[in-house]
């Protein structure tokens, strides 16, 4: 039995396998996005690199790469921006408590 890889189907097949997932690409660009001033980006950054994640071990589209990097950077983003907030809200407040005497 021979096979024929000549066939439409199995062309489109091998196009599917060789493009690169929208989702890996959009988490990719909102985690660079980070770094102009859009600190908000990481959440989406986060949800498009699982998205597309979960699409490429399912349909072994390429992309896993830039999808990781996303995920990275989205995080990366979270992490710093409520380390800052916690570290800012933690500096400005008055201590809680009665007053000491000396």
């Amino acid at each position: 039995m021979s096979t024929n890889h000549d066939c439409p189907a199995c062309r489109s097949a091998d196009v599917r396998h060789n493009r690169t997932n929208p989702f890996a690409i959009a988490a990719l660009v909102c985690g660079i996005g980070i770094f102009c001033g859009g600190f908000l980006l990481g959440v989406p950054a986060v949800i498009l690199g699982h998205k597309a994640r979960h699409q490429i071990r399912r349909t072994h589209e390429s992309g896993d790469g830039l999808a990781k990097a996303g995920l990275i950077l989205g995080y990366f983003s979270i992490v710093s921006t409520a380390f800052l907030f916690f570290v800012l809200l933690g500096g400005s407040h008055p201590p809680v408590g009665p007053p000491v005497s000396p």
